[in-house]
């Protein structure tokens, strides 16, 4: 069985496939588990993954007597594969038993930030009042962002370094004011929102940056007014509940 947008084997055994120049763009069939697709080498080798291998000069692979590549996976979430292979996002379903097949079968492409998406909604999942996600790397949380099928509130804040550097006590006090207001939002909005904590080494910065689902930003907040050899940290503690209520609310 195929999935409804993919022809049957037989209607798609039946057409004939011309080779183009480039052989990136030449079309495949796969057979995935009994679940029949097409698309191009070119889409598969996208992203460093399996399928390079597969796809790559001298490998020979297993076809069924149709010229069907066989591919003895489970097909049920294969076209997700696919959906993020063509357009680098994907949306997840709400199911946590489907979201930990999809990272199965991304393991088993090793296709890494598929995987790095199904794990963060997985914790979003798992966590369902605290749901915060906390990275060091700065591309990792906006790759989730841009994905997330929820508004995201993030909070990027370089504590180690700007308490090195801050030399009043109402400018330490407020750095712990923004750790403490982040903890407390995110097991205050009942999972409807997804928090991430971007803890920052390079810089003194801090500030918060509020998006619409996948990665529309509808706010801004800086924190920081650096007035050399002084920096300080204010705390608008309404202007950020402000910001929140409006995600919630345009949700």
């Amino acid at each position: 069985m195929s999935e409804s947008n993919d022809k049957s084997e037989s209607e798609l055994s039946n057409e004939a496939f011309t080779p183009v120049e480039n052989e990136q763009s030449e079309f495949v069939k796969l057979n995935v588990g009994g679940f029949l697709f097409q698309t191009t080498i070119a889409t598969l080798t996208k992203v460093d993954c399996m399928f390079k291998g597969m796809f790559s000069e001298g490998f020979e692979a297993k076809k069924d007597p149709e010229g069907w590549i066989l591919i003895d996976r489970d097909g049920k979430h294969f076209g997700k594969i696919l959906q993020f292979l063509r357009n680098m996002k994907v949306t997840l379903p709400d199911n946590v038993e489907e979201i930990r097949e999809i990272l199965t079968e991304a393991i088993y492409y090793l296709i890494e930030k598929l995987t790095v998406l199904c794990e963060s909604e997985l914790r979003i999942c798992r966590e369902k009042k605290k749901c915060a996600l906390i990275t060091s790397n700065n591309e990792s949380a906006m790759f989730i962002i841009r994905n997330s099928f929820k508004p995201v509130v993030k909070l990027y804040i370089s504590q180690t370094n700007l308490l090195d550097k801050c030399n009043t006590l109402t400018s330490i006090t407020n750095l712990y004011r923004h750790v403490n207001l982040f903890d407390k939002l995110c097991s205050n909005t009942d999972g409807r929102i997804v928090y991430i904590k971007n803890l920052a080494k390079d810089d003194t910065r801090c500030y918060w940056t509020f998006y619409e689902h996948h990665g529309k930003q509808v706010g801004f907040i800086d924190c920081i007014f650096n007035t050399l050899p002084q920096i300080t940290v204010s705390f608008s503690e309404g202007q950020i509940y402000e910001k929140v209520l409006q995600l919630l609310v345009n949700d």
